[in-house]
């Protein structure tokens, strides 16, 4: 077959929706393919996708350049894939910065922080990843300068956008002039500026991290001074040593913020299989994917009873399931999916109690519109923990992008949106 024909069965074979686009990217060995090098039909897909995400940026565009942030997961192709847009991207006129090896969120707190320290400037990100997928599936997630992937809708049109120009008869060809065309001086540029974007990019993740866990200033519980809720955290964990065990299984977030940031809050931390790339097992963080870590958290609480936690991510490092330590059963045990998230919500709805965000009348009816943001499958104990702090509960559709979409709508009609999540993943 032609390279044109190859590239339209390599269409049929991916999945294009608001999650993501995905599909097998490794040129050997399929779904399980371990090699760095892309098939030449993947190739034109990934630059296709450059174009496409370029006019859709210069579009919102109201001058000069949209500078769009690159990033991937630890996946062998990732590289391979931000080389071929790249080149694009610069020749479609935009500028771009590329920082290798980052977790998702990592680059979506890059991007939020990038948007609001240039806001004249149109701002986008393309996220290299396939998720939980296996190691030779890839894909691209984009998004805006508000950190979050684009809605459904957006979404849609760069969909039909992208399909409209990959059926036309001389895309392969103009693809492969524009992948030429880029000023090699900036490719270079950007290449060499890896290391420095990968710690602008960990630094704003960090700083938006220490923003969600600890907050602004609030006031203590009986509301007499201001309250620090990192220096609680910390005068606590001091008085109550914690250790944390975390089986990294080659992911993105080996290189991300787990260990300084937890260290900063005295937590002592042990992992494994924490190389870049040194994927140990299969990559969602469900089932028999938590066993490694169970087995090490076993051991290091024999050591030391201190270490009662540990965690696995997924390749790209936004999202993960927890094993803790159970006394009543004297071992550790996996946490299934679904009470991670509900722990999840009644932590975040407790802080904004003790911050006073959430206050009640005397009859302890809310006197704030506030809610969680899930999507169809999560568990209905949500809705329990929801009714006991008196706050909504909103349903979307599976998928990443409309539980952010929702929790967009939510906060534009007056809602407090903490928390959203999927919580079956």
């Amino acid at each position: 077959m032609t390279l044109t024909e190859n590239v339209q069965t390599a269409l049929e074979g991916m999945i294009l929706s608001a999650s993501g686009w995905r599909g097998v990217f490794a040129a050997e060995g399929g779904e399980e393919g371990r090699t760095g090098a892309v098939s030449p039909a993947q190739r034109i897909i990934a630059a296709g996708a450059a174009l496409v995400f370029a006019g859709y940026l210069q579009e919102k565009s109201t001058g000069g350049r949209p500078v769009v942030l690159t990033g991937s997961d630890t996946r062998p192709t990732g590289r391979a894939i931000a080389e071929t847009m790249i080149p694009v991207l610069l020749a479609s006129g935009c500028d771009a910065r590329y920082a290798g090896v980052t977790a998702a969120p990592e680059i979506m707190a890059w991007a939020r922080s990038r948007g609001k320290a240039a806001p004249g400037t149109v701002t986008g990100f393309v996220y290299i990843s396939a998720s939980h997928n296996p190691i030779g599936h890839n894909g691209l997630k984009f998004g805006l300068s508000d950190g979050g992937v684009l809605a459904a809708e957006e979404t849609a049109r760069l969909i039909a956008s992208f399909k409209s120009f990959m059926a036309e008869a001389d895309c392969v060809e103009r693809l492969e002039q524009l992948i030429a065309a880029a000023d090699s001086t900036q490719l270079n540029k950007i290449y060499s500026l890896e290391s420095e974007t990968k710690s602008a990019a960990r630094k704003a993740y960090f700083d938006f991290s220490a923003e969600v866990a600890y907050g602004p200033a609030g006031m203590t519980p009986d509301k007499t001074e201001p309250a620090d809720f990192y220096a609680v955290l910390k005068t606590g964990i001091a008085a109550h040593p914690m250790g944390a065990a975390c089986d990294f299984n080659g992911s993105a977030r080996t290189v991300s913020i787990d260990r300084d940031f937890l260290a900063g809050l005295g937590i002592q931390f042990e992992a494994i299989n924490d190389k870049p790339g040194a994927i140990a097992h299969r990559i969602v963080p469900e089932g028999e994917s938590l066993e490694p870590c169970r087995l090490l958290l076993e051991e290091l609480h024999g050591r030391d009873r201190a270490f009662i936690l540990g965690y696995v991510p997924d390749c790209d490092g936004d999202r993960g399931n927890l094993v803790i330590w159970d006394d009543t059963l004297g071992k550790a045990r996996i946490l299934e999916a679904q009470e991670v998230f509900a722990l999840a919500c009644v932590a975040e709805l407790s802080y904004l109690v003790w911050t006073g965000e959430l206050s009640y009348d005397s009859r302890g009816n809310a006197l704030t519109n506030t809610a969680i943001a899930v999507n169809d499958p999560t568990s209905m104990r949500i809705d329990r923990i929801a009714r006991a702090f008196d706050v909504s509960v909103f349903r979307a559709e599976v998928g990443e992008a409309n539980v952010v979409g929702l929790a967009r709508r939510l906060r534009e009609k007056g809602y407090t949106v903490r928390i959203l999540g999927e919580g079956s993943a």
